[in-house]
């Protein structure tokens, strides 16, 4: 067992007692034990393409290459730990812009034939990424580009990246749609009385560049083989949504619900269909309106922003509001914005809204069919990402995927409404959804009502990487949980998140060893705060062949508010110890004896009254009375709380915030960092 020193605050009412109860203290009878990074089952092994990433010098290496010069590499504010007790740095710094250029598309001298200044701007995105050199910036003036931005080149370092920024303070909106004119008839359907008012148009040709997404399905042939290597997708080919074509629909800025058929709209305006060949769409529209009075938008672009070959590096897209993009699910993976197997790129405060499939994508690879990496995969690919303050809702898959990700830096983002697709057994969605993550640092995000998707899902061959100061509120999925984690048997973290109000679990994990889950707060979710299984079968390094152990698995110094049970974890070799288990005074305590007793485990975990409320209206946390707390060995990596006040010492504190943050009423997003937060979704 590990020891701890047990204490309560002044305040906390132990359950079962009389309020301002102090639970006796414990001293500890042996030296703390330490928290270091897992090696359970470990051997030697060759290193191969992707185990390389394993390796800390490789990955650091790699983020700090690519550039002309090696880049120097700088602590955060304040520095952040990783699992394993290194320092995560980044390469980030002030670039140098040794030209600015101007797109103003509503400027009346605006032309692709100027030269791209202020008083004679270009009038598309598109002709600037034609021209931009290392070290050149573009300012986008207010307007609706309907463009495929292509970036011909990247930059050669962080002084000279080439940037594609938003005018500060106005509105520059990527749009992957056309108007759709008509003239639109009713549809023959409507002649038979079937479906009320509904109208009918040829898609016309010419309104499509080389792509037409009415005619592509969600699910291609390649994912849905059996042989493919994907193959549990195939027990979806021929059924909706995956057979339904990737192209949207708005009717007024509305998305309207994509069905099989003619006669899967009868009773629901607000509809569209699509006939084989993807050349004629039907619509019923909302409130059944005649089309022909209403502004009509078609997706035509699978990308708004993505280079036009891959493996670019240093490139920067702030600002902007990327929609209307017709996308495939995944896999592969190709977001609204793609880097497209580039590195060292930074995407920041931007809005991605109403796509098919993904906002983002930014990994190593696409995709991992084969499973063999590609011998001509760009060598720095999926280095030094920085994705910082965006804005993501309504995406039909997820806000963000990357499928090989190392040294990279997630933080400060927003999700709201993804998953509507609604396609959770197909394994490939969530608020966010990153894979084959290694020395990374996600934290300070916020994802908000998931639709059949965990919030935050990290999966597969993860190594070194940490979650925390996040906050997933409402996610739904039927299976798993608010935070999710998968398949990885290096050391990884996740602490001092609130997951709150999410179905089934707050935590789910399986297939993983040396896992530390610490100092989160998991409350009102109906299931489990934490659940971890193990198929022992399971491969979980491809290139070695090696099976899931699930061992060395620690759960401790957590809060877990208004759950009936405790953390399930597999029996071999995991610890659960020094969580406090909250309920609201007046209610039924968790029966902790009887918990210990069933389990063998948290015999150093407390109870007390307390009742803990999140409002994701102002995304403050209110207590009443504060819970209290009990101190436990801190884990090395923890050197301060969810609002970076500092933990020291060889103990620290319970939950999320330490002793002198614990108050009546916390306002969450105030260390959020970027502009993550619920505005600018519509």
């Amino acid at each position: 067992m590990l020891p701890c020193v047990l204490a309560a605050l002044a305040g906390g009412a132990a359950l079962g007692g009389p309020p301002g109860d102090r639970a006796p203290s414990r001293e500890p009878t042996t030296p703390p034990r330490d928290w270091p990074a897992s090696t359970a089952g470990e051997k030697a092994m060759p290193l191969t393409r992707c185990n390389d990433w394993d390796d800390a010098a490789k990955t650091w290496a790699a983020v700090a290459a690519g550039s002309d010069e090696p880049l120097p590499l700088r602590s955060l504010s304040p520095p952040v730990l990783l699992p394993d007790g290194s320092e995560f740095k980044t390469w980030e710094q002030p670039a140098d812009h040794r030209r600015t250029f101007c797109v103003a598309q509503k400027h009346p001298k605006a032309s692709d034939d100027n030269p791209g200044t202020a008083d004679r701007p270009w009038k598309t995105i598109s002709r600037a990424a034609e021209a931009l050199e290392p070290g050149d910036r573009v300012i986008v003036r207010e307007g609706v580009y309907r463009e495929w931005v292509r970036p011909a080149r990247g930059g050669t370092g962080p002084k000279r990246m080439i940037t594609y920024q938003a005018a500060p303070g106005e509105e520059v909106v990527i749009r992957g749609s056309e108007r759709l004119a008509g003239p639109w008839k009713p549809s023959p359907h409507a002649a038979k009385g079937k479906q009320g008012q509904a109208w009918a148009v040829d898609l016309p040709g010419e309104l499509f560049d080389g792509h037409n997404p009415f005619a592509q399905t969600n699910l291609g042939p390649e994912q849905a083989d059996p042989k493919s290597g994907y193959n549990w997708t195939a027990r979806w080919a021929g059924k909706p949504p995956f057979t339904l074509a990737q192209g949207l629909v708005f009717q007024d800025g509305r998305r309207l619900r994509q069905v099989a058929g003619a006669e899967d709209a009868a009773g629901r305006p607000g509809t569209y269909w699509v006939e084989p060949g993807g050349r004629r769409l039907h619509v019923r529209p909302f409130g059944d309106k005649d089309p022909n009075d209403a502004a009509i938008e078609v997706t035509t672009r699978p990308f708004a922003f993505a280079p036009a070959r891959t493996g670019l590096g240093f490139i920067r897209c702030e600002g902007f509001a990327v929609e209307y993009v017709a996308n495939c699910f995944p896999i592969p993976q190709r977001g609204a914005i793609s880097t497209r197997q580039g590195h060292h790129w930074i995407i920041a405060n931007n809005t991605v809204r109403q796509v098919n499939a993904l906002g983002l994508d930014f990994g190593r690879r696409p995709t991992f069919l084969p499973r063999a990496e590609p011998p001509d995969t760009p060598a720095p690919s999926g280095a030094g990402h920085i994705v910082r303050g965006n804005r993501f809702h309504d995406c039909g898959i997820c806000s963000m995927q990357g499928l090989g990700l190392f040294g990279c830096l997630v933080e400060g983002n927003f999700s709201s409404g993804c998953g509507w697709q609604r396609v959770e057994h197909y394994m490939e969605t969530g608020g966010i959804k990153l894979h084959y993550v290694k020395h990374s640092l996600v934290r300070r995000n916020v994802v908000q009502g998931t639709i059949d998707a965990p919030g935050i899902w990290i999966d597969h061959s993860n190594a070194n990487t940490r979650l925390t100061q996040n906050i997933v509120v409402g996610a739904r999925c039927r299976n798993w949980g608010g935070i999710f984690f998968e398949a990885s048997y290096r050391a990884n973290m996740i602490d001092h998140n609130i997951v709150w109000d999410c179905r089934p679990n707050a935590f789910y994990q399986h297939d993983c060893e040396g896992l530390i889950v610490a100092n989160n707060l998991f409350g009102n979710c109906p299931r489990l705060p934490v659940l971890m299984r193990c198929n022992a079968g399971r491969v979980v390094d491809i290139e070695t062949n090696r099976r899931a152990a699930c061992r060395e698995n620690r759960v401790a110094g957590n809060v877990f508010h208004a759950f009936g049970r405790g953390p399930e974890l597999p029996a071999r070799e995991n610890e659960s110890d020094y969580n406090v288990f909250v309920g609201p005074p007046g209610t039924k305590a968790f029966d902790l004896a009887a918990w210990q007793k069933r389990t063998g485990r948290e015999a150093h975990s407390a109870t007390f009254a307390s009742r803990i409320e999140l409002s994701a209206a102002d995304w403050t946390l209110r207590q009443a009375p504060p819970a209290g707390e009990l101190l436990f060995p801190r884990p090395a990596a923890v050197t301060f709380d969810f609002l970076d006040a500092p933990r020291r010492g060889g103990t620290t504190g319970t939950g999320p915030f330490v002793a002198e943050n614990r108050k009546g009423e916390v306002n969450l997003l105030r260390r959020i960092a970027g502009r993550a937060g619920p505005e600018s979704g519509r």
